[in-house]
């Protein structure tokens, strides 16, 4: 809702200052114009091949083609895998769990009679 303009944005924050490169750069401005009545032939859709190299390299990245997208997922490495495995032990069919249940109720029932519980 801005009124036909130019414009300055500038990005205060002390936080920033690592990323911005401590030095080379004091302060993240960006300048812009609003026009309200604009003809549809004279908006520009191109990409700004510049400022978009010039953020990269501030933020220690880089900028690349669209026909290149590919060759920048290649060089990420692969994406994590994670394997999710599921075992089922049935206790009631197997020697050594139906053993050591027994042998559990059985020591409970020895200390119950020796305690004189019921």
């Amino acid at each position: 809702a801005l009124t036909s303009g130019d414009y300055r944005v500038e990005l205060d924050a002390p936080a920033a200052v690592s990323v911005l490169g401590a030095g080379e750069v004091a302060r993240a401005t960006c300048e812009f114009s609003v026009e309200t009545q604009v003809r549809r032939e004279s908006v520009e859709f191109a990409a700004d091949r510049g400022l978009l190299a010039r953020l990269a390299t501030l933020t220690h990245g880089v900028s690349v083609e669209p026909a290149d997208a590919a060759d920048v997922l290649a060089a990420l490495g692969p994406g994590i895998v994670e394997n999710h495995e599921r075992k089922q032990i049935e206790l009631w069919n197997s020697w050594p769990w139906l053993a050591l249940i027994v042998l559990v109720a059985g020591a409970e029932w020895v200390v119950r009679k020796k305690q004189r519980l019921p």
